[in-house]
């Protein structure tokens, strides 16, 4: 995920909701993802663009399991820790968490719109 092109995203939909939807009020962006999982926070550097992407919402807690990460991250669910790839930083921080702690999960944020 290229924080750069993220950004660029989210500008270009501040022109796109108005010019499609007008009669729609673009409030905020809304994000339910592995992505904003907090514990990543400790996981990552600061300089990864999963937490840049982070850094950009109002993120709050739900109630979620370990599916999405599993899947995203892995690219299956479930699998056993002892035999999962390890094979980027990503990987190896929640596998070494998850044999620490015992779980990850989804986050959820947003992102008001500052157009409005």
């Amino acid at each position: 995920m290229d924080y750069t092109l993220c950004k660029e995203s989210f500008h270009k939909a501040y022109g796109f909701f108005p010019l499609y939807f007008p009669d729609k009020p673009f409030v905020a962006f809304t994000c339910r993802s592995w992505l904003l999982d907090p514990n990543l926070q400790q996981l990552l550097p600061s300089s990864s663009n999963i937490i840049k992407f982070q850094c950009e919402f109002y993120r709050y807690p739900v109630l979620a399991d370990a599916h999405q990460t599993f899947e995203r991250v892995f690219g299956s669910d479930p699998f056993v820790l002892t035999s999962a790839p390890r094979d980027t930083i990503l990987q190896r921080a929640i596998v070494d968490h998850i044999m620490a702690v015992g779980h990850v999960h989804s986050g959820a944020g947003f992102i008001l719109n500052g157009n409005s």
